[in-house]
């Protein structure tokens, strides 16, 4: 895997597994996001550059929150322009810290939503001052 632009934070694992497969679990580096960013162009700046045909990318709903300004209900985030915007990648907006996962949009709706909590797990993306609200899965063949 290239690893340009991509991290592993701090006791974070690099393979994750699941009865799905194994998969690189990537962190992406980026800038404090605030209501000043848009999400797409953050999205198309930090991730774009380093996804492939078959990777998830996964996106902390802090990270949208904070682009949008403010808070929505879970029912109303939707990952559909994103996915547009990256082709035929899948997106998931997630709620995952230390004490679980939970997937809160996804534009990919065969995705089994326990078997990406199970995968995300470890909370790769951190819980402190990473600077990491976005990750890949990337399929491991």
């Amino acid at each position: 895997m290239d690893h340009a632009g991509l991290c592993v934070n701090a006791g974070k694992a690099p393979v994750v597994r699941s009865a799905d497969g194994s998969y690189d679990c990537r962190a992406i580096k980026t800038k404090t996001v605030t209501e000043r960013d848009a999400l797409s162009d953050i999205i198309a700046r930090y991730a774009k550059p380093v996804l492939k045909d078959g990777d998830i990318l996964f996106i902390c709903e802090k990270m949208v929150a904070c682009a949008q300004g403010r808070a929505f209900p879970v029912d109303s985030i939707r990952a559909g322009r994103i996915a547009r915007m990256l082709g035929g990648g899948a997106v998931l907006i997630v709620d995952a810290n230390d004490l679980g996962v939970r997937v809160l949009g996804k534009s990919n709706c065969k995705l089994d939503e326990s078997q990406i909590s199970l995968l995300l797990r470890q909370n790769p993306l951190g819980q402190s001052d990473e600077s990491t609200p976005m990750g890949i899965l990337r399929p491991i063949w």
